[in-house]
């Protein structure tokens, strides 16, 4: 096996928690698990998949049905650190407003846009 096919330990920390959401949720694949935790992690945010196989459009789909919890979706997104980059880690995420924003105007807070999360009476059907 090629050398540059191999999980770094960081990957490999990622993959493994994956797996273990992956169980407490039953999901069929860990495709599924991670389009479904990056749908659900922000409001605004779809990602754009696609694949050579049919297995691949199931996983799109699947992920359609996947629920996470608060706390799966912040283990998740805890196991690596990410760098936002600029300009986010200049002018901020939204949270909070920088000291040179504070001492420009005044800002009323309005809470988060939640992202859309599967309902459970979809199964009803």
């Amino acid at each position: 096996m090629a050398k540059d096919w191999l999980c770094t330990p960081e990957e490999r920390q990622v993959c493994q928690a994956l797996a273990e959401v992956q169980k407490q949720v039953g999901a069929k694949s860990v495709q599924a698990l991670a389009i479904a935790c990056v749908m659900q992690k922000v409001p605004c945010g779809f990602p754009i998949v696609g694949g050579r196989k049919v297995e691949h459009l199931d996983s799109n789909i699947e992920a359609l049905d996947v629920a996470l919890s608060e706390a799966q979706i912040k283990y998740l997104g805890g196991v690596l650190p990410f760098d936002k980059g600029f300009p986010r880690n200049f002018v901020g995420d939204g949270e909070s407003y920088t000291g040179l924003m504070k001492n420009a105007a005044q800002f009323e807070k309005w809470p988060m846009q939640q992202a859309i999360r599967p309902s459970k009476t979809l199964e009803s059907f």
